[in-house]
């Protein structure tokens, strides 16, 4: 699309809000208190998953699920297919029936953004024309819909592509509550830099893992990355320590980097008070852009970082976000960042991270599925 193109949809896509001013909000995403479910298709072929866990977790204070949709469940409809559309209408039904809301995120995986940009913005365009006509007699107060999940493009190019889209879903769904974030990982800082669009059923989302090097010890899957030389970081992170002194003598490329950034985080200082005053300068563009702002990523790896130190992290994370009204979304369920860990008798909750979070285990060690609990 041309310049002159997408500067007169983008004109025509802020013009429409006009109509919608006086729309309500149709969900109260102040109130999210949830978990990101990646692996949702797998999760639902488990025995009692839909009969013991589901209720177990509203049970214990969760009312929002974020459900990751890849361009395959999108575009692959074949019955093998685990994450299938008809497969995610039948999981947002038995979240509705557990009395669950749901965000659907468009979250591909990172081949899409390896095409050239009018590629992935025609399966962009096109994967949201089919989840918004197969999704649209969900419930407006129930469902959200959040575009996509950290766009690997610019500023100015992400404005020109979700003009349309956004357009395109308010022309059959006035009442459907939108999120976006901003290119490239949902900063805040990045999302401060920014006008909202006048809507009041646009929310706009934050990812947020500072300090990375306590969030991401371990991690394998960032070329380049320092996180494979690093473990036993905890938080907050504190200057001096076996760890830090350990790393900082190695003189590889990748321990080099490392202990940067450990000094680096640890002068930064990152604690309960200072996310709350980043929380409190989010909450400050928000009002000034009548606006809302959900935090529906953050967490803590498991492979390296101390369980105490995971449950102080996500504990100042809730907290803040609490103290500032933003709902809250953790990264993960039962994968590598997961607040529920393997055991015997299928998952169970990791207790310390339960309690982090203000969530009640109701006192048991596991869910009741297929072990009899005394």
């Amino acid at each position: 699309m041309g310049i002159r193109k997408v500067a007169v949809a983008f004109m025509l896509f802020m013009t429409s809000f006009g109509a919608f001013a006086e729309m309500s909000p149709s969900m109260a995403v102040a109130d999210m208190k949830g978990v990101n479910m990646p692996g949702w298709g797998e999760l639902m072929s488990q025995p009692y998953f839909f009969e013991k866990e589901l209720p177990f977790l509203r049970s214990a204070g969760l009312n929002h699920i974020r459900i990751p949709v890849s361009e395959h469940c999108v575009f692959d409809q074949q019955p093998s297919n685990d994450c299938s559309i008809e497969r995610l209408k039948s999981f947002l039904a038995a979240l509705d029936k557990n009395g669950f809301s749901a965000t659907v995120d468009f979250h591909p995986t990172h081949d899409f953004f390896q095409e050239d940009s009018a590629t992935w913005h025609a399966q962009f365009r096109q994967a949201w024309a089919v989840l918004g006509e197969r999704l649209r007699n969900t419930d407006t107060h129930k469902v959200a819909f959040e575009l996509l999940n950290e766009p690997q493009t610019t500023m100015s190019d992400w404005k020109g592509v979700i003009a349309g889209v956004v357009a395109d879903l308010r022309s059959r769904d006035r009442q459907r509550t939108i999120i976006l974030g901003v290119p490239k990982f949902y900063t805040p800082h990045d999302l401060m830099s920014q006008t909202a669009i006048d809507d009041p059923n646009v929310v706009y989302a934050v990812h947020f893992y500072t300090p990375m090097i306590f969030t991401h010890q371990g991690a394998t899957w960032i070329p380049g990355s320092y996180y494979p030389a690093v473990g036993n970081v905890q938080f907050p992170v504190e200057f001096n320590t076996p760890e830090q002194k350990a790393l900082c003598s190695n003189a590889s490329d990748q321990a080099v980097a490392a202990c940067k950034a450990y000094e680096d985080a640890a002068k930064e200082g990152m604690d309960e008070e200072k996310i709350t005053k980043k929380f409190g300068d989010l909450q400050f563009w928000a009002k000034n852009q009548h606006t809302r702002v959900v935090i529906n990523e953050f967490g803590a790896l498991r492979y390296r970082a101390p369980i105490e130190s995971r449950a102080a992290y996500l504990a100042a994370v809730r907290k803040a976000a609490e103290a500032k009204h933003m709902g809250w979304v953790v990264w993960d369920y039962s994968q590598g960042f997961g607040i529920t860990e393997k055991s015997a008798c299928g998952r169970r909750p990791v207790t310390p991270l339960f309690s982090a979070l203000g969530l009640d285990t109701h006192g048991t060690k596991t869910y009741p599925m297929s072990c009899n609990l005394q």
